[in-house]
């Protein structure tokens, strides 16, 4: 893979974890008010994710080649980079906002973390679009490419803030989101597969099919034996979050192989 392929892998696997954290963070929060009682939670998962966004950004513009190219990107609106890039931008600013909130006054305002929500997701359905639309890319250009990819960042998210969120709460009711999305993502990827073959990229079918084992369905069965069992719930809760990061990682970078020609 050359460098320019890699950067834009880069790009798009940190920026999409980033944006799906803002996402989840207030989703699981929808339902009332969780008081942080590390009192540095929140700052440090805005803090993970405004880096995450920034790597991915700096990430972009070596992609580009001249970083320069970037403005001239911004110039035109109705292009796929263009609307990325605002997003990024829209989202990094709202992130920096969280965290120097989170930082100074203890706690980021629900509406914030609302905004920054929708930032996210405005940059996670941009960048799904930039895959499935353009032409010339088969394993790319099917209506199965939005959700599968969207789901697989949503997965990511939710991992990183079972993982650095240590507030139990918030813990145990994004462990009970991260189920239903992996579940959603399996049945979305059964799409996604078929196009795969469909098209001549059955090779990828294999690693595939490992890495959703790991990353979506070895979860959701730990998850259930975590309901039978007196095993400590943290260790579980840890392994849970571990597997679908490392699964889904692998994930994204399938799915990057089936649109590139190595």
């Amino acid at each position: 893979m050359d460098t320019g392929l890699f950067t834009l892998l880069i790009f798009t696997l940190l920026g999409g974890t980033a944006a799906s954290i803002s996402i989840m963070k207030f989703a699981v929060q929808l339902g009332g008010k969780i008081e942080d009682r590390k009192k540095n939670s929140e700052f440090i998962l805005y803090l993970v994710a405004l880096i995450l966004l920034g790597v991915g950004l700096f990430a972009s513009l070596l992609h580009l080649g001249q970083p320069l190219r970037f403005l001239n990107g911004l110039s035109n609106p109705t292009s796929m980079i263009s609307q990325e890039s605002y997003w990024s931008i829209g989202l990094g600013v709202l992130l920096l906002a969280c965290v120097l909130l989170a930082k100074l006054k203890g706690a980021v305002p629900q509406a914030l973390k609302g905004l920054t929500a929708f930032a996210g997701a405005g940059l996670l359905v941009v960048s799904a679009l930039a895959y499935a639309l353009p032409m010339g890319m088969p394993g790319w250009n099917d209506g199965s490419t939005v959700p599968f990819l969207a789901l697989a960042n949503l997965v990511l998210g939710a991992g990183v803030i079972i993982l650095l969120d240590k507030t139990e709460a918030v813990q145990t009711k994004t462990v009970s989101a991260l189920i239903v999305l992996e579940v959603a993502l399996v049945i979305a990827s059964i799409g996604f597969m078929i196009n795969l073959a469909t098209v001549g990229f059955g090779s990828l079918l294999v690693p595939l099919t490992i890495a959703l084992f790991v990353g979506a369905i070895a979860p959701v069965v730990i998850a259930a034996y975590r309901t039978t069992t007196k095993a400590p719930a943290t260790t579980l809760i840890i392994l849970i979050a571990v597997l679908a990061i490392v699964g889904l990682v692998a994930v994204r970078i399938i799915f990057f192989f089936a649109g590139v020609h190595l």
